[in-house]
């Protein structure tokens, strides 16, 4: 059984899942049977800590407009030091995302907090005709981030998971979810 932290977040088909650290990062140790979330969840995408699933058997259905916006809803997110491991959380504002589907191309950025730091973080990247985003590469400017997610069926929301190199000793990893 593949063991993970979590703290859920269950909008319409999605769920995230935390990956259970070595070390406690919010002091509770849950554990979560991944193989049984396959039998009934695809998995989406994964990073550092978060694992992204959809219901299996829904079917994504482009919008009759040609864009949407969303703006940030609900969101988690770590910075890992490297070398100690020490994982501490950080939050997320000023939210944005802007998808195109004539150009089949979405944008989004949103400023990460970690104490008094703030980082902008952003990324264009790819609407998938199953309505899967796929980000730019996150060392190609203007991209900062890595992102992989998707629309929700109803187009009324989306999720993503995003992982960004802050600078020579931290990574920030997290978990965010979209609403009209």
């Amino acid at each position: 059984m593949a063991r993970y932290r979590k703290k859920p977040i269950e909008i319409e088909a999605y769920q995230f899942t935390q990956e259970m650290l070595e070390q406690a990062v919010l002091d509770k140790n849950i554990e979560v049977d991944v193989a049984a979330y396959q039998a009934t969840h695809q998995l989406l995408a994964t990073n550092a800590y978060y694992a992204l699933m959809r219901t299996q058997g829904t079917q994504w259905q482009a919008p009759l407009t040609s864009t949407l916006g969303f703006s940030l809803s609900q969101s988690q997110a770590m910075v890992t030091v490297e070398a100690t491991r020490q994982v501490t959380p950080a939050k997320l504002e000023n939210g944005q995302l802007t998808l195109d589907f004539a150009k089949s191309s979405f944008f989004s950025k949103f400023d990460l907090l970690t104490g008094t730091e703030r980082f902008t973080l952003q990324n264009q990247g790819e609407v998938a005709s199953d309505g899967r985003l796929y980000g730019g590469y996150a060392f190609l400017p203007p991209n900062t981030m890595d992102v992989r997610g998707a629309l929700a069926t109803d187009n009324n929301s989306a999720a993503y998971l995003f992982q960004a190199r802050l600078d020579a000793q931290r990574i920030a990893s997290g978990a965010t979810l979209w609403g009209k």
